[in-house]
């Protein structure tokens, strides 16, 4: 008889990183699933590729594409600059991040206004189970890793 198996499986780089070796170790309830796609965005933001903005956006993705091009002469304050940046990141997690499908990518005024920087929200779908999931992400400039923003989209 089938079994029914609740949950994602986890990233392979995950697994050798926990050394976990149970079955019931290599699947990630709702919450895992939002920290691991966290924790997976964070490293890919974070990551230089080895192309320029223009070839990368033109580029199928390759494991030596992997990360974003280097966006450090472009302004945060100058709209274009920020269009081709939420565009090289939508292009990027499309690639690189599959359990997040549907991305939208965008810069908002900082919540906190001691803060000089926009932050760029990553909003998407993730599946687990039947339905999926609506999830924001955000990203302040400076940050190392991804923070779930709010609640999830339901």
């Amino acid at each position: 008889m089938a079994t029914i198996i609740s949950g994602a499986p986890v990233p392979l780089f995950e697994r050798l990183a926990s050394g976990g070796t149970e079955p019931s170790a290599h699947l990630l309830d709702g919450a895992q699933l939002r920290q691991s796609v966290a924790r997976e965005l964070g490293r890919l933001l974070n990551t230089r590729s080895r192309l320029s903005a223009e070839a990368f956006l033109a580029s199928e993705g390759t494991v030596l594409d992997y990360g974003l091009p280097d966006c450090s002469s472009r302004s945060l304050q100058s709209g274009p600059d920020r269009a081709l940046i939420a565009a090289l990141v939508r292009h990027a997690v499309t690639l690189f991040e599959p359990r997040l499908r549907n991305v939208n990518v965008q810069f908002s005024p900082p919540l906190n206004t001691a803060l000089a920087q926009p932050v760029l929200l990553i909003d998407g779908e993730l599946c687990l189970g039947q339905a999926p999931e609506r999830v924001s992400f955000e990203l302040a400039a400076g940050d190392e890793t991804a923070q779930l923003r709010g609640a999830d989209h339901g």
